[in-house]
């Protein structure tokens, strides 16, 4: 017979911030959500559900040490790739890039039509075939299709973006097949001992809005790894996705993807300054590309 484990868990609130810090706090006031009393729930736990967790905890551990250990080689990679796809000539596609010092090369999917191509592509949602709910690990490295929807990976980010001045590209579609477009002059992703911080400069035009500004100087924050500014909870967490947040957002286009556009929990793909929180968007690609005039 199995032996069952009795555990008492405190169950916090699952209110992030006040309501009046930022957009997506407001919408939780507007529809309901208020602080609780926490409550003492009886949950029972098999041997075999505690070994389990020990084990894949301890396989993260193993495997984020692997990874370490991998970007703290000091042997000197094949430098026969070009270090973003601005020094590709071709159709768009996957292809292999290698920045200038540091990492190894890795597949990105470069876009050589738009605005004269070169663009990298860094982030895409077109139809929920990847899940986006996924850990620092997991982040970290990058996931995905590069044909379809794909993260290109926090690591490869901060290597890329320390090598130039890199303007970003962010392209947007409702389920009405609305098109809207935000254009920022300078984006650029610190190391992992910064969490992985960003710098967005200034929007530079398009008809979006700018939704993106407010979250310069974000930590990355992922449901395993809360490094927001909320003191209330992992934002990350509430919002079943990796992103930039602060407390706790203003866009979030790494969010639970779904089939129609409207829903009532901000919990989306959402890019506040057009379509608001409660409506999720259908297509997302975030893309970079050098500056021609660099910023000082």
């Amino acid at each position: 017979m199995m032996t069952l484990v009795f555990l008492f868990v405190v169950v916090m609130p699952s209110v992030l911030a006040d309501p009046t810090d930022n957009p997506a706090s407001d919408a939780f006031g507007r529809i309901g959500c208020s602080v609780t009393t926490p409550r003492i729930e009886n949950i029972y736990m098999s041997n075999v559900d505690i070994e389990y967790v020990t084990m894949k905890n301890l396989i993260d551990q193993i495997e984020s040490k692997i990874d370490q250990a991998g970007l703290q080689e000091t042997v000197e990679y094949d430098t026969d790739h070009p270090k973003d796809c601005s020094e590709i000539t071709g159709e768009s596609g996957v292809y292999t890039v290698k920045p200038i010092e540091g990492s190894k090369p890795f597949t990105v999917y470069c876009d050589m039509e738009t605005d004269g191509g070169g663009w990298t592509v860094i982030q895409r949602r077109t139809d929920g075939s990847t899940g986006f709910n996924r850990g620092w690990i997991d982040y970290r490295k990058g996931f995905g299709s590069k044909n379809l929807d794909y993260w290109m990976g926090n690591e490869n980010l901060f290597w890329m973006t320390a090598q130039d001045h890199y303007e970003l590209r962010v392209e947007l579609q409702d389920f009405q097949d609305a098109i809207r477009l935000a254009i920022y002059d300078r984006f650029k992703v610190g190391d992992e001992g910064t969490r992985y911080k960003l710098l967005i400069g200034s929007y530079n035009g398009g008809d979006a809005g700018d939704a993106l500004k407010s979250h310069n100087h974000a930590p990355f924050t992922t449901p395993d790894y809360d490094n927001d500014f909320s003191t209330n909870g992992n934002c990350a967490a509430y919002f079943q996705s990796g992103w930039w947040f602060t407390n706790c957002y203003h866009s979030n286009l790494n969010g639970l993807y779904r089939s129609h556009g409207e829903e009532v929990d901000t919990k989306g793909i959402v890019w506040s300054e057009w379509r608001g929180l409660n409506i999720s968007l259908k297509a997302t690609e975030m893309k970079i590309r050098p500056k021609a005039t660099p910023l000082e």
